[in-house]
């Protein structure tokens, strides 16, 4: 009997022929004033919509929040953003790949990622509370993509802890290696959306960010899929997907090595950093003295840039397994 993983491996292409010919794989750009109305006929025809991500029980929420007058922050539904700009299968298509088994949720899919994958977060009534459930919906989006992205490259998914699986990705590389894999996305941080809502309120604010805080939250995100790791015997890879809208944050560090990964340490000048790992070692009490074992026990990390319209591109591969 062939192991769950393997199943899906010789099942992928039969789904991928056929989910080739929804609608949603042939959605094009869209007018603005169309918007709704064209998502509402896509929908009717695509189980990844119909049955995830805009499940019957939160439709009329859905379309209430989407009708409802922008609010100060600008937001506005990711579905209907990626269909009126015409990447809309770039969201369904992990989504049948993955998760759909005969236009329904397969049973292996976790309650956590069904609730995780719906579309839900414009209906919060903080725009600070919306923003951070956006994050949650993005980041989950991530884990599929990524999934599809290297498969794309020739690798081989074998198990999705939205399926039940105790990575976010296990997998089999092009030259046979078995590795897991956690996928850690940085979006838009409060204190940024925060500004940037201040801005359009007409409250411009000047507001210096310290460079090294970002240095200690990218080694703080590699360390957190480092816990995650501790029962697999497979190699790993951290994957550390940084959104366009936050790159800058990181891109200078990261071109010039401000990280030492043979040695990592945080930078603790900087109050609000220091507030942050108080708070996170409630949860981690050894991360400091623990970084450097902990980075070590990571075959690779890789930093991976993701574009407007979901576009992925590996920007740095960083080595970490036997740095000494």
């Amino acid at each position: 009997m062939p192991q769950r993983g393997e199943y899906q491996i010789r099942t992928f292409n039969n789904v991928k022929k056929t989910f080739s010919d929804c609608p949603c794989q042939r959605a094009i750009d869209t007018e603005h004033k169309d918007l709704l109305r064209e998502f509402r006929r896509i929908r009717k025809q695509c189980p990844a919509l119909r049955e995830v991500l805009v499940p019957g029980p939160i439709l009329s929420e859905f379309e209430e929040a989407c009708n409802a007058a922008p609010d100060n922050a600008r937001h506005r539904s990711i579905l209907l953003l990626a269909l009126e700009r015409g990447y809309l299968n770039r969201i369904t298509s992990p989504i049948h790949s993955y998760v759909l088994k005969n236009d329904k949720p397969k049973n292996e899919l976790t309650k956590q990622y069904r609730q995780d994958l719906q579309e839900r977060w414009l209906r919060n009534d903080s725009e600070i509370e919306r923003h951070r459930r956006s994050r949650i919906f993005q980041g989950r989006l991530c884990e599929l993509q990524c999934a599809e992205w290297i498969e794309k490259q020739g690798w081989k998914i074998t198990d999705l802890e939205a399926l039940g699986g105790s990575q976010d990705i296990e997998a089999r590389s092009p030259d046979g290696t078995e590795y897991s894999i956690e996928v850690k996305y940085i979006g838009q941080e409060d204190t940024d959306f925060l500004s940037l809502v201040n801005s359009l309120k007409g409250r411009s604010e000047a507001r210096s960010v310290s460079p090294y805080v970002a240095c200690n939250f990218m080694l703080f995100r590699v360390y957190e899929a480092t816990k995650q790791f501790e029962e697999s015997t497979q190699a790993r890879i951290a994957m550390l997907v940084i959104s366009d809208m936050t790159w800058e944050r990181f891109d200078l560090q990261l071109k010039d090595n401000w990280i030492d990964w043979k040695s990592p340490r945080f930078y603790n000048r900087d109050q609000i950093w220091q507030n942050f790992l108080q708070e996170q070692k409630k949860r981690y009490p050894d991360i400091e003295n623990n970084l450097q074992t902990a980075l070590n026990s990571v075959t690779e990390l890789w930093i991976i840039r993701s574009k407007n319209g979901f576009e992925y591109s590996k920007e740095h591969v960083v080595p970490l397994s036997g740095c000494t």
